[in-house]
This record gives structure tokens, sequence and C-alpha cells, in this order.
């Protein structure tokens, strides 16, 4: 892959002044934001068993309605990232979090499918995680650490843990 250094400029003007265009006053957050988006960091890949890199995890503390959301919303609405919001609730279920398997009916039979939830996501938002139970808040912080979640898929007639990765912010 070749570092266009003329494209990663124009990103970086994107982010600088698009999300600013309707949130104001939140300049300092805005830049902090920018700055993880280009920040890498080394975790561990639990299917390649190997270091990597990725962008940190940032954590904006404030009041109700300064505009948290609305300014990761506005970054990932700016480079077209999908962006995911989780609201922290006590009956928050690891499933409602990481997705869950289904049984779906077309013309070809029943097979068992995979609905992903909002942790599939680029840019995701998780607000309240204080008020999940232990195993929901295991779970998001699971794919949080290792960007990857595991499953335990049934495949002949047995359960099997199955790793998953995780979208990387590209």
């Amino acid at each position: 892959m070749e570092f266009d250094l003329d494209r990663a400029s124009e990103i970086i003007q994107k982010l600088r002044t698009e999300p600013r265009q309707w949130l104001f006053g939140l300049d300092e957050p805005a830049d902090r934001l920018l700055l993880a988006l280009f920040t890498l960091i080394p975790y561990t890949d639990k299917l390649s068993r190997t270091k990597r890199l990725a962008p940190p995890h940032v954590l904006f503390v404030g009041g109700t309605g300064v505009g948290k959301t609305d300014l990761v919303n506005a970054h990932a609405m700016s480079v077209r990232a999908k962006f995911r919001r989780i609201q922290g609730m006590p009956n928050l279920l690891p499933p409602d979090v990481i997705g869950y398997s289904t049984i779906a009916e077309d013309l070809s039979g029943r097979r068992i499918v995979f609905c992903k939830g909002p942790i599939f996501g680029h840019m995701i938002l998780a607000d309240e995680m204080n008020r999940m139970n232990p195993k929901t808040k295991s779970a998001f912080l699971e794919g949080m650490e290792e960007r990857s979640i595991t499953l335990n898929v049934l495949k002949d007639g047995e359960y099997k843990e199955e790793v998953i990765p995780l979208y990387p912010i590209s």
C-alpha cells in the first residue's frame, strides 16, 4: 500500500474543518480525536498471534448535552466511516453489542446467519458504560482491546469458538 501525502493532507484538512462547521466550542476535543486517529499503538492480534499497530481509544468526559456524540459522528461522516453508538443500560446483553446468530430461510433451505452488532463499526461511541452489566462490558472491552470478538458457533452439531476480527479504521 502506497502512502499518498496529498491524500493524507486532504483527509486531515477535512477532519479539521467539516466537524467545526456545525460544532462550536469543541476545538480541543476535536483536535485530540484527530490526533488519536493518526496515532498508532501496539496490540496483540489473536488471529495471527503477532503485534500490530492500531489507533488508540479515546475517552471523552463531560456533562450531558455538550456534543460528545455529535463530535464523534461528525468525524465519522467526514471520512465516510461507519459510526455506531451503544447506549449502556443494565438490561443490555452481550449479543446486543457483538451480534447474534439466527436461522435464515430462503429457496435453498435453512441456514444459520450471523447478524453483526454495533461493535462492528469504524467509530463506536459507548455511552454510559458504567451502567452495563459485567458480561456485556466484558464482551465490549474484549472487542476494544483485542480488536476481535470470540463467538461460540454451531458447526457440524458442535459448538466451537471462533474469533472474528472487527473493522479497522481505514
